[in-house]
């Protein structure tokens, strides 16, 4: 690759900027540029452009005075990778934000990358339809920023990946070139491969503009059956019974705390709960909420409940957006993915953890898709960076000891400094090498945040 990209001179800066400005693009600097900074490194400028010509037209200045760059879309999951080597040049998709075209008949949708996932699950829902993603914080993550980052939430059992649903993209490569692959229709699947490579590469490769989608029928009806466990063993035992029976749930979640220290030091989060998504005809949704319930009574649940309507979509939303809304932010996460029958052994690693410090812990799960969150807040002021690196170490070899993989989600930036988030580099990092070398030669976008620096 070329050499480790310094900020660009101050001459440079200021050309681009002017080409910025007489390209009609609205641009940002000064004070302005602060809520976009990316691990304390906040850009010179800002570019928010409207089109994905504008996008075109900002990567061109950037390609040519040698910007570093950091595309942005709702700043959801701006702690999400390793801090950049640089950042000159932000480029905020958010101007991006139209439906394109809806084919309702053919289940199929193409949309700017910078309308965001709520609004579009609301356009969609008009028509009985509806995109099998759930991100956290929907009402401010965009559709190009989710994808870049590639995490859904716990409808994608049923209703596969990201990279499954997409069928079409149209991108801004790093030295300003507009491409488009696949199309509209489902069968259309030329170039596919090339819209997967986007997903999940934090904008490394490219910034997504367009995207094209398949979409799946709303439910007629939906229910949640909900309840909590004296034990971890139970809740998840109960979790795993669902996962393996014949029942085919939207989603399945538990919610775990860290438990109260012997002799009463420190504090517990609650008992353990698990959620149930069931979706179909109204006598498909009874007989499986019904099944669910025998199951959890078979597990000696402490209390259960069926909810539904607005009540189970907020129930839903706070497990979702737990550690990412403003009053949940952790001071450090991690996601793992491991087997599901291995994530009972994963916390009941962390439960045994012998924790002196300050630090408390929530985890999340996605059951079906063996997916632990983890976060770890503080209980009484500062935890030290020792404490908050050592929880990371210990979680990440009790994740690895059951032969899964770990990404540190956010932490603490001089934490951060010190490794790499993405964990051991996987048989992908020369993939992923070879594409960076051919698509963003001189590491321009998003230098140093993906895995293995990339």
């Amino acid at each position: 690759m070329s050499g480790v990209p310094v900020s660009a001179n101050p001459a440079r800066l200021e050309q681009a900027i002017a080409s910025l400005r007489s390209l009609s693009i609205e641009t940002l600097t000064g004070n302005e540029t602060t809520e976009h900074a990316v691990d304390g490194k906040t850009p010179e400028v800002v570019a928010r452009p409207s089109s994905p010509q504008e996008i075109s037209e900002a990567m061109s200045v950037a390609a040519e005075h040698g910007l570093s760059v950091t595309p942005l879309g709702g700043r959801t999951r701006t702690r999400l990778g390793n801090v950049p080597e640089s950042l000159d040049l932000a480029i905020e998709t958010t101007g991006l934000d139209q439906v394109l075209a809806h084919n309702a008949a053919d289940l199929t949708a193409t949309v700017e990358a910078g309308i965001t996932v709520s609004r579009l699950q609301e356009v969609l829902g008009e028509h009985g339809q509806f995109l099998a993603i759930d991100p956290p914080l929907p009402d401010r993550a965009t559709i190009g920023g989710t994808l870049a980052v590639g995490w859904s939430g716990p409808m994608t059992w049923q209703n596969w990946s990201p990279r499954d649903i997409v069928i079409g993209m149209r991108t801004v490569m790093a030295d300003g070139t507009v491409t488009k692959t696949g199309g509209q229709v489902v069968k259309n699947v030329s170039g596919y491969d090339m819209a997967r490579m986007h997903i999940g590469a934090l904008g490394t490769l490219g910034i997504i503009a367009e995207v094209s989608f398949k979409l799946t029928p709303l439910p007629a009806r939906q229910a949640t059956v909900m309840a909590t466990f004296d034990s971890d063993a139970n809740c998840l035992g109960a979790a795993l019974a669902v996962y393996g029976s014949s029942l085919v749930p939207l989603a399945i979640s538990t919610l775990h705390g860290q438990k109260p220290r012997e002799g009463g030091g420190g504090r517990g989060e609650g008992q353990p709960s698990l959620m149930v998504r069931a979706g179909g005809r109204a006598r498909s949704v009874r007989r499986q909420t019904d099944d669910v319930a025998s199951i959890y009574k078979r597990f000696g649940a402490v209390q259960s409940a069926v909810i539904d309507g607005d009540d189970a979509a907020m129930m839903w939303r706070r497990v979702g957006d737990l550690g990412w809304a403003d009053e949940t932010a952790p001071l450090t996460g991690i996601r793992a993915s491991v087997l599901p029958t291995d994530i009972p052994g994963v916390l009941h690693s962390m439960q045994e953890l012998d924790d002196s410090s300050d630090l408390r812990w929530r985890a999340t799960t996605q059951t079906a898709q063996g997916v632990i969150d983890i976060h770890w807040l503080n209980v009484e002021g500062e935890s030290s960076t020792e404490h908050v690196s050592a929880a990371i170490s210990r979680t990440i070899k009790a994740v690895q000891r059951v032969g899964g993989t770990a990404v540190v989600t956010h932490a603490p930036t001089p934490i951060k400094e010190t490794l790499d988030v993405w964990g051991q580099p996987t048989s992908a990092i020369d993939t992923m090498r070879n594409l960076k070398r051919q698509y963003d030669p001189d590491r321009l976008l998003n230098p140093g945040r993906f895995m293995g620096g990339i």
